[in-house]
């Protein structure tokens, strides 16, 4: 063991006897985090850091050989290899020593990557357990690559050709799919891990650690013509060693999922949806190329979502077949598949990026996931359970009626109708409507101002006949000023029989109840109308909770028509009625890709409690229990990116200022407008001449102002990011490690001029 440790601190002291160990740990830090800066760590929501230990492999491939060139092609060129070998030692220890020496180097750059983790930590969510494997895959390929670069160094005494030799190995380790180097490493990227992919690479790193001995063995008895005959024998045993990994993939298949959220676990509801299928489905995915092999972030959810199906075809016991297909540009199976309903967008080079999956049953029909969303991964699983129950139990779909005023911004709710399209059937309703069939499981109306007679008479008898009803109220006047107008709206006698008294009180600020909002996500209004429930006849269940008042609630008993003349309710059903105070409850809490040109409707991602709470709310109504238990995993989850994160905050800290300035606008618009109501031209002067206009002149270019301030601070945010991230820490750490070897050295010296003098 003393003899292994000296030659182990000779060779590791080598990597430090220059400075160009500085350079080395330099450009690996700079290129790491380089790379991963420019691929997509801004936009990334994982939480494993797949943007910076995905390339790692290929940088290690092209830096492990330049650490072990000289390991042994060195001592040959010095003739010191002779006088090694011929030491009373086991020719095991000067190997496991150089090839321990050269990994530790590598390992210890390896962790000097975690400052730049560390600041990550600091701006996203990061699943440490997924962290680990990471490393755990990381230090693994080093081991094999530190092999292999020493095995080839034995066999060569010119450098320059060992490098060479062993950049070729090990890209061709790294880059052949055959060799399944790189899909060991992704289990470990992905924290999905198998017995089979520890087995593979200790297999590997084992034999060529076996053969380095034999070579030495070879060069020590001065059998160099055996050389072919060991070539022969090398490549029989790493053949072999391919052949027992595929066994050890074949016997060990079963992974182990070790991210925080047990991300590739089905929860205990998904199970018996896959179990209890009666007839068998197949789920086809489609990915288009670009997103498969140029889009780093879906690359990596592509795998996550193949992994996850993978789960389902077992559980279903092969009722459910699940396949994967990568479709090229402007092919005529890209033509067949987006006509099947899978959303795209076009990319910077003109080709349709689109990942969807299409699920059919033995009877020809099928229900498309439009669109895998990364940033939606929370919701992946329950997206996978609703669609699997939509063809395999036609009870799930139950029928809800739609009536939005016509003046209302309907591109605010296109998110919330596609959402609600995928899980009921929708029947869109107007105010000519004059009889609601007792058969509808639920009408939701949003902001109903001026409903004819005919459709509030229809609405009072399906609440008497125990319907059920949600309303969505925006009492603000038609120009978003911060005027409230309650009297406008023609079901006030409705709301006032159930006891509903509006303050007129406007809030910004409430609190979900937790069961109707399990995710656990922030609760986003602005200008809600808070109100309150005086009808003990009735059991009222709070929503949206504003102090003591409510912004949301739902009333349950037994209602009274209007018309009734002594105002009980003692032959009407029981009923359930659900009144929120604002309209932009709904409004506010979808989120868009703002990446794309025509804003993606599917790219619906829920960042507030909002959604959930209509959502959990309507499935409750309707008695569609089974939707509101289907799992969304928030916990460990990025709702926001980097990008993200760092434009939210810009936002917020200049948001008070703009919606002041917002609101101030639309006031001082809406004074003129009332005063000549009857002379649009007259309007129009005014806005362009006189003391008003000239002040909403100014509030537009201080509110134009903000937004390019806002534009401006944040390019500078990205910028100093990049600077911290790529060009300042990697410096920190060199010039620390610098000062370091610098005083170490310096100790070494004096020690040496005090042996000297003595």
């Amino acid at each position: 063991m003393q003899q292994f440790y000296a030659l182990f601190k000779k060779e590791f002291h080598g990597y430090f006897q220059s400075y160009f160990a500085l350079a080395v740990v330099f450009i690996y830090l700079l290129i790491s985090s380089g790379i991963a800066f420019y691929t997509s760590y801004l936009d990334m929501h994982d939480t494993g850091l797949y943007a910076l230990f995905n390339m790692q492999i290929y940088i290690q491939a092209a830096l492990i050989p330049a650490l072990t060139m000289k390991l042994w092609a060195e001592e040959y060129k010095s003739g010191t290899a002779e006088f090694l070998l011929t030491q009373p030692l086991e020719y095991c220890k000067p190997v496991i020593a150089k090839i321990c020496a050269a990994m530790m180097f590598a390992v210890f750059m390896s962790l000097l990557l975690l400052p730049f983790i560390h600041d990550s930590a600091e701006l996203i969510t990061l699943d440490w357990g997924n962290i680990v494997c990471d490393y755990i895959g990381l230090w693994l390929i080093i081991f094999v690559f530190c092999a292999v670069g020493s095995l080839i160094s034995a066999l060569n005494k010119n450098m320059i050709s060992v490098y060479l030799l062993s950049l070729f190995s090990t890209a061709f380790l790294a880059f052949i799919p055959a060799t399944h180097f790189r899909a060991a490493y992704t289990d470990f990227l992905l924290a999905e891990i198998a017995v089979g992919d520890w087995l593979y690479f200790l297999a590997v790193g084992g034999v060529l650690v076996f053969l380095n001995i034999l070579v030495l063995q070879l060069r020590a008895s001065a059998q160099k013509y055996k050389m072919p005959r060991f070539i022969a024998f090398g490549t029989m045993l790493l053949g072999g060693v391919a052949a027992l990994s595929f066994v050890f993939y074949t016997l060990f298949e079963q992974k182990y999922d070790a991210t925080a959220q047990k991300i590739y676990t089905p929860q205990q509801i998904s199970r018996d949806i896959a179990k209890e299928l009666d007839k068998p489905l197949r789920i086809d995915v489609y990915i288009s190329k670009d997103y498969a092999t140029r889009n780093i972030e879906y690359s990596r959810y592509y795998q996550q979502v193949m992994r996850f199906l993978k789960k389902y075809e077992k559980l279903s016991n092969k009722k459910i077949k699940v396949s994967a297909v990568t479709v090229e540009p402007f092919s005529q199976l890209e033509t067949v598949v987006l006509k099947s309903g899978l959303y795209f967008e076009e990319n910077i080079y003109g080709n349709k990026d689109y990942f969807g999956a299409i699920i059919r049953n033995e009877d020809g029909e099928g229900v498309a996931i439009r669109h895998f969303l990364a940033a939606r991964s929370p919701y992946l699983e329950k997206d996978i359970d609703t669609a699997i129950l939509k063809l395999s139990r036609a009870d799930v779909m139950k029928n809800i009626g739609v009536y939005m005023d016509p003046f209302q911004y309907l591109a605010d709710f296109q998110g919330l109708m596609l959402n609600l399209e995928n899980d009921y059937n929708l029947i869109n309703f107007t105010d000519e409507i004059y009889a609601i069939s007792p058969k509808l499981d639920l009408l939701l109306l949003i902001n109903p101002k001026e409903l004819s007679s005919e459709f509030r008479a229809a609405i009072d008898k399906y609440i008497v006949d125990g319907g059920k009803v949600i309303i969505l109220f925006d009492f603000l006047t038609d120009n978003q000023s911060s005027n409230i107008n309650i009297e406008r709206f023609s079901l006030l006698n409705l709301i006032s029989s159930w006891g509903i008294n509006f303050s007129g009180k406007m809030v910004d600020a409430a609190e979900p109840a937790a069961e109707y909002a399990p995710s656990g996500l922030p609760l986003v209004i602005y200008k809600a109308v808070d109100f309150s429930v005086k009808d003990s006849a009735r059991s009222v269940t709070p929503l949206i909770t504003a102090d003591e008042q409510m912004v949301g609630a739902l009333i349950q008993g037994k209602f009274a028509p209007l018309n009734s003349v002594d105002g009980t309710a003692k032959n009407s059903a029981d009923a359930k009625v659900a009144v929120f105070g604002d309209v932009d409850l709904i409004a506010d809490d979808n989120w868009i890709a703002e990446q794309s040109p025509d804003k993606n409707p599917y790219d619906v991602v829920f960042k507030s409690s909002n959604i959930e709470v209509l959502r959990n709310l309507i499935d409750r109504m309707v008695g569609n229990e089974i939707y509101f238990t289907l799992p969304v995993r928030h916990a460990q989850h990025n709702t926001f990116s980097i990008s993200e994160k760092i434009f939210s905050r810009i936002y917020n800290q200049n948001a008070p200022t703009y919606f002041n300035l917002s609101a101030e606008l639309i006031d001082a618009r809406s004074d003129i407008e009332a005063g000549l109501p009857q002379n649009p031209d007259r309007i129009e002067q005014m806005l362009q001449s006189g003391a008003a206009g000239q002040r909403i002149s100014e509030l537009e270019i201080q509110a134009e102002n903000i937004l390019q301030k806002m534009s401006r601070q944040y390019k500078a945010d990205i910028q100093l990011l990049f600077i911290s991230q790529v060009l300042v820490v990697p410096s920190l750490v060199t010039f620390v490690l610098f000062i370091v070897m610098f005083i170490i050295r310096r100790k070494h010296k004096k020690n040496i001029r005090e042996f000297m003098n003595e």
